[in-house]
């Protein structure tokens, strides 16, 4: 709902250039359990992993794997199990998170211990105990579709956090592992949800909705009956979206958008995974969100719905309708929380480029002028091969004729008269104080009528469903322009 209050108008449009990073992958590896990529935040490497050395601990087919049963026992946390299942198909789930959204990657990376491990150190004999493996940090056993197994056993961290101390069933021995693969082995349910959500083109977006606790929404979409695609902007490709809540029948440009409420838009991200499946939504404020945010373009839609603060930089937030909660850094909502209607409303009262008119009127105490462009003797709107538009028309105001010098500036002052603060609409009684009528090409009229709302504003009823204050000493400013081109 609209507040019973003047909204002030905040500065100019705001315009916002998108910088696109492209990052390949490429890969000669037939297998995605073999093309595993570390992806979770507690077990991300930033640098590409080659699992390669001079001892085997285990070689299987990456087909072959149907399940691997993790149990971690890391100090200072209660153990916990994960039961990694893989179909033939080669999808991932996890037993009792079902209805979890898994990351495929990192199921990969864990999956791929158990297809082709490999160490490049070997100690053949010693006090398990002393490598950590008496009372191992993780054990994790793979099922294969033959029915055979396959046990590996996580020990301590070498003093220079390089290696883990591990042992597998299927070669004697303990081994070095490298730290980033042996540490798959303590992967939780966390680790494995997946934190990817949709992508977001800003410059794409053809549907913002933001509803908060509170009441207020914002609506914005694009609607082909009612877009305004006019020669402004239809060059670029811009049409006009709609804005139905809180302005309703408002105009909104792209650009407006880009650089205002949609400008994290491009960078929206989860911090981390909190909570892969929890019982009660209302400890992290999820069951009543603070705040939904819905965004759509020409590919992908993202619902994100906003509650508690998790932490002084982060909220909690569920994504797409995702059962698993994740944290969000508030920065990146902090737009769709705090938007203000009038940085992205089309704040022009009625803009019109003068080749699209054939006359425009102001009447009025502000001052009154007839502007009138004649197309006489060959004088004409003249259209070149490339689409541009040259206007060779006469141009009188008053019927005197006005010279191209000062025109230019005066046109601009005409065209560019845009409102200072938005409010509701009210019914207006009583004529107008001043009236300006643009007369198109077509010969259609476009009138817009200047009501007097105190000493320094006037109040125009915009299409009857909100109304504009504009400044009178703005108006008058054009008149008297007007008249100067006449002297």
């Amino acid at each position: 709902m609209m507040k019973n209050k003047l909204i002030p108008l905040l500065g100019g449009i705001a315009v916002f250039a998108l910088l696109v990073g492209i990052y390949a992958v490429k890969s000669n590896s037939r297998s995605p359990l073999q093309n595993a990529e570390e992806t979770t935040e507690d077990t991300s490497d930033t640098i590409s992993y080659v699992n390669s050395g001079r001892y085997t601990l285990c070689d299987k087919n990456a087909e072959d794997v149907r399940s691997i049963d993790i149990t971690s026992h890391e100090a200072g946390k209660s153990d916990s199990e994960l039961s990694l299942v893989i179909g033939e198909d080669g999808s991932y789930s996890v037993k009792n998170y079902e209805d979890v959204v898994i990351n495929p990657s990192n199921a990969a990376s864990l999956a791929s211990n158990f297809v082709s491990l490999y160490a490049d150190e070997v100690i053949e004999q010693g006090d398990r105990a002393v490598y950590g493996l008496a009372e191992p940090l993780a054990e994790g056993k793979a099922t294969y579709s033959d029915g055979s197994t396959l046990t590996l056993r996580l020990g301590s961290l070498t003093a220079d956090k390089k290696y883990y101390y591990v042992e597998s069933s299927d070669a004697e021995g303990i081994y070095l592992v490298d730290a980033v693969v042996g540490k798959r082995l303590l992967y939780g349910i966390n680790d494995l949800v997946d934190k990817n959500i949709s992508a977001i083109k800003a410059n794409y977006v053809d549907y913002i909705q933001v509803i908060k606790a509170d009441g207020d929404e914002l609506l914005i979409y694009y609607d082909a009956e009612k877009s305004n695609a006019n020669t402004v902007y239809a060059n670029s490709g811009l049409a006009t979206l709609t804005m139905e809540k809180p302005v309703n029948g408002a105009s909104v440009y792209p650009y407006n958008l880009t650089g205002s409420i949609l400008r994290t838009c491009s960078g929206l991200t989860v911090s981390s995974v909190v909570d892969a499946k929890p019982e009660d939504y209302s400890v992290y404020g999820l069951d009543k969100p603070k705040m939904t945010v819905r965004l759509r373009d020409n590919e992908n839609k993202l619902e994100i719905k906003a509650g508690s603060d998790a932490g002084d930089e982060n909220v909690y937030a569920l994504i797409d309708g995702r059962v698993s909660v994740f944290a969000i850094n508030k920065s990146l909502l902090e737009p769709f929380e705090n938007y203000n209607v009038t940085d992205f409303i089309e704040k022009f009262i009625a803009l019109h480029m003068r080749t699209d008119i054939s006359s425009a009127e102001l009447t009025g105490e502000s001052g009154s002028f007839k502007l009138d462009f004649k197309a006489e003797n060959g004088k004409e709107l003249v259209t070149d091969n490339k689409g541009n538009i040259k206007d060779n028309r006469d141009i009188t105001i008053n019927g005197s004729a006005v010279k191209a010098d000062g025109f230019a500036a005066f046109y601009e002052l005409l065209a560019g008269l845009t409102f200072d603060q938005i409010t509701e609409h009210t019914q207006k009684s009583g004529q107008p104080d001043a009236v300006l009528v643009y007369t198109m090409l077509d010969g259609s009229k476009e009138t817009i009528n200047f009501y007097d709302y105190n000493s320094n504003f006037y109040i125009i009823d915009k299409d009857g469903s909100y109304d504009l204050l504009i400044s009178k000493q703005s108006v008058k400013q054009v008149a008297d322009r007007a008249l100067a081109l006449t002297e």
